[in-house]
């Protein structure tokens, strides 16, 4: 009998008592573990290894899964793993043996749902022992972390974006908006190649080290603004590159927040915009330069008095030269002269009106600067200019200058002279060529106004006048009539005089802007005011060119009004600088789009079979002893169909590519279209399987039609088109090729009665990539149409396609039947 007391004489626990209080305390572990369990946003699970079966799932499983308790309890493992993406299933077979072997074991991978769609689930297993050691259930928690993934790859993406991006990223820290402004954190490989500077030597620095002497400093207020108030912001502004060349760079800044609202970041993108800035400029100076020369010659046919003209021409070119002076030096007696004319920038001293001997005011022999000599000098601080005259002009700070003279009855009037003060300056051959154009127009403003001063110039005198220039001069009176049109006018237009004036010259205007000459002519004399307009003038050969006409009103000495008179400028090669620029813009834009949609279309294309590849190696590695011969020869052969497809879709990128860069070549031999036919439809039957019928229809009773064309891309023609039509055919449906021989081309009719061609895709047939959106799971690349196009092109023959959703597709190809051998252009 059991003592009621203990050795040490206190009250025994009776047996039947310890085991009531051990059975209480294990419920009450139980209600814990059970609590806690159901209460836990992740599923916890216990697998009894003995009856290989799951003994418990937590109620968090519908949520995550979509499957209740009951419904798990009821799935057997080959259940589980048949709702496992496939590329992730064998990793989930060799992480389901670790418990088993007494290791512990974590994953991500890919769980197929009924109501929830595939989701992302981080699984934990490990092992639990018995009392003896022996491990009898494996416990295990899986957390969904769809959410967490799918932000994980949409990072990775953005990440990838930026790196590879063309625009350089830069990210700076939010603060501090004030000098010195805020630090770099990154920047991508962009930068690094639109800047110079690799990354290291940038971050932790301040975007001021890519700032310099012509950064424009309102520009960067305007940034410091907008940075101040938290607002997206873009600029076009000057950077400089490592190696101190100028950068523009259009700048697009915008902040960055974090999920509470903070601002943390700054992100700015960079594209370089340098070449058509230099574009812009070139255009900017050629439309200066003929607006330059329209303009001045106008005012010469338009004023009667010499000085405004000599002004006009001496601010003119200084603005277009942007120098320091320019002014006009007039030769006098006994070889003195006196600066008539000057224009100059306030920092510089005026020479207005002050006498100058010729020995002085210019540093070589004055018979170096007589008629028909343009003299230019690029610093007169070198050594070899040691003449009085150099002393001179460099005592008057003058340090770079460019002469041209003014001829006058075969004599030298005067000078032309450009002063650059501030530093050394290179003359270009085209700003000596316009200044001595320009010296033309004064000279005859010399004229004009000699002969002024002496009687009333004769019609006769200006029209010689105006028809010895080579600007189209017209005189329009106040009903809109030509009265006068010059010879340069008459040479463009190849018209006579007589066809010319009152509204004759219209017929020389394109028919489009017919109606806005004349509205525009009609509004100007209407208000008796100037007027500018652009439109299409026929030339002499034919050809239409752009022109830019002014016109002005023209006074009558007796101070009424006499119509108007104008200049137009031939602008079509801005014009067509213009176009060309909106082109090539287009063309980046179509090259971007077309890049982007090539990697992502060829990474799916290749991830599927590279699948396949990988599942079949896994599943060789770890069952290939065990598996039969029969099931390993399975598994090479899909791998090697996949090897396959992944060679199919490489060539037929290979020869998108030839294509794209005019490399596509046409060999043509001679071919049997009969025999050539009949072989392909044979092969493409036993490709097929047999499972439609292909007809060969030939419309001729000849037994040998002989052909001279390209073997190789005649079977890319013909096998991607009957390709598309088995592939879209039902099983049993027929596919016809018809063959019609003319003497001097080829027919070829491809016809099946499949899903047909959506019309809304039937406009993007021939684009790289481009899938139908009623194709489903049909497998495909969009490459064999836009193959088919290149190819018939090369033949320099044409393709059309009919088509009807749920009706069937023809395609119709024509080729010449006698080819010549086509080489792409060299380079």
């Amino acid at each position: 009998m059991e003592p009621l007391f203990s050795a040490n004489g206190n009250k025994a626990i009776e047996p039947q008592d310890q085991l009531q209080q051990i059975t209480q305390d294990l419920q009450e572990s139980e209600e814990r573990f059970r609590e806690l369990a159901e209460n836990i946003e992740q599923i916890f699970w216990m697998y009894s290894v003995e009856e290989q079966r799951l003994i418990y799932i937590s109620p968090a499983c519908e949520k995550s899964l979509g499957f209740d308790q009951s419904t798990c309890y009821a799935r057997t493992w080959e259940d589980w793993l048949a709702c496992i993406h496939p590329d992730d299933r064998i990793p989930v077979l060799k992480a389901s043996r670790q418990p088993l072997r007494g290791k512990s074991v974590e994953m991500t991978y890919r769980l197929t749902t009924p109501h929830h769609g595939e989701r992302w689930l981080l699984a934990r297993a490990f092992p639990v022992r018995n009392a003896v050691g022996k491990i009898y259930r494996v416990a295990g928690i899986a957390e969904d972390i769809t959410d967490r993934q799918e932000q994980e790859n949409w990072l990775k993406l953005l990440e990838s974006v930026i790196v590879h991006a063309n625009d350089a990223v830069v990210i700076t820290e939010a603060e501090p908006v004030e000098l010195p402004g805020p630090r770099i954190v990154y920047v991508n490989q962009a930068f690094t190649r639109m800047m110079g500077y690799a990354p290291e030597e940038v971050i932790g620095k301040t975007p001021r080290i890519l700032q310099g002497p012509n950064t424009n400093w309102d520009t960067l207020q305007e940034i410091r603004l907008a940075l101040k108030q938290w607002q997206t912001k873009i600029v076009e502004i000057i950077n400089y590159h490592k190696n101190g060349s100028e950068v523009w760079i259009e700048l697009s800044i915008f902040p960055v927040a974090d999920r509470s609202g903070r601002y943390f970041y700054w992100v700015a993108l960079q594209r370089d915009i340098t070449q058509r800035k230099q574009t812009e400029a070139a255009l900017q100076r050629q439309h200066w330069k003929s607006q330059l020369f329209a303009d001045i010659t106008l005012k010469v046919r338009q004023s009667l008095q010499l000085d405004a003209i000599l002004q006009t021409t001496v601010t003119e070119v200084r603005n277009f030269l942007q120098v320091d002076r320019v002014l006009i030096y007039r030769r006098l007696e006994h070889g003195q002269g006196v600066v008539c004319t000057e224009a100059v920038i306030p920092t510089w001293h005026s020479l207005l009106g002050q006498q100058f001997p010729e020995t002085r005011f210019f540093p070589e022999p004055t018979a170096l600067y007589e008629a028909g000599s343009v003299r230019n000098i690029e610093d007169l601080t070198q050594a070899e200019w040691r003449s009085p005259g150099a002393q001179y002009l460099r005592q008057l700070g003058v340090r770079s200058l460019l002469v041209v003279p003014i001829v006058q009855q075969a004599s030298t009037w005067g000078w032309l002279i450009a002063h650059q003060c501030s530093s050394a300056r290179h003359w270009k051959q085209a700003t000596i060529e316009l200044l001595q154009q320009l010296t033309h127009q004064v000279e005859i403003a010399l004229t004009q106004s000699q002969l002024l001063q002496a009687v009333q110039e004769s019609e006769e005198r200006f029209r010689m006048l105006a028809n010895s220039v080579p600007v189209l001069l017209w005189v329009m009176d106040p009903e809109g009539q030509y009265l006068f049109c010059n010879q340069s006018f008459l040479d463009f237009t190849g018209r006579s005089l007589e066809q010319s004036i009152g509204v004759g010259w219209l017929e020389s205007v394109h028919p489009q802007e017919v109606s806005h000459c004349r509205t525009t002519t009609q509004q100007a004399l209407l208000h008796r005011e100037s007027f500018e307009m652009e439109y299409r003038l026929r030339r002499a050969d034919g050809e239409y060119r752009w022109v830019l006409d002014r016109g002005v009103p023209r006074w009558m000495p007796d101070g009424s009004f006499g119509g108007l008179v104008g200049s137009c400028t031939d602008i079509t090669d801005r014009k067509q600088a213009e176009v060309d620029m909106q082109t090539a813009l287009a063309k980046e834009r179509e090259l971007s789009e077309l890049k982007s949609r090539f990697v992502s279309t060829t990474s799916h294309e290749f991830r599927t079979p590279l699948s396949t590849i990988l599942s079949s190696a896994d599943l060789l590695e770890s069952y290939g002893e065990a598996a039969s011969p029969t099931k390993q020869l399975e598994h090479i052969q899909r791998i090697q169909t996949a090897a396959v497809n992944m060679n199919h879709l490489l060539s037929d990128i290979l020869v998108i590519e030839r294509a794209e860069a005019k490399r596509l070549r046409c060999n043509p031999v001679h071919l049997d279209l009969r025999s050539f036919c009949e072989t392909l439809v044979a092969e493409l039957t036993n490709l097929d399987q047999q499972q439609h019928p292909v007809l060969l229809q030939v419309d001729s009773l000849q037994v040998k039609l002989p052909a001279y064309l390209d073997e190789t891309l005649l079977r890319q023609i013909l096998t991607n088109l009957l390709s598309n039509a088995l592939k879209y055919s039902a099983v049993g449906q027929t596919v016809w090729l018809r063959l019609r021989c003319e003497e001097s081309q080829v027919q070829f009719i491809v016809q099946d009665q499949g899903i047909g061609i959506p019309l809304g895709d039937q406009g993007r047939l021939f684009e790289p990539f481009h899938r139908g959106t009623n194709v489903g799971t049909i497998a495909g690349n969009g490459l064999g149409l836009a193959i088919v196009k290149q190819s018939v092109e090369v033949h320099h023959g044409s393709i059309q396609i009919m088509s009807q959703s749920s009706v069937g597709t023809t395609v119709q190809v024509l080729l010449p039947r006698w080819m010549e051998q086509v080489l792409p252009p060299s380079g």
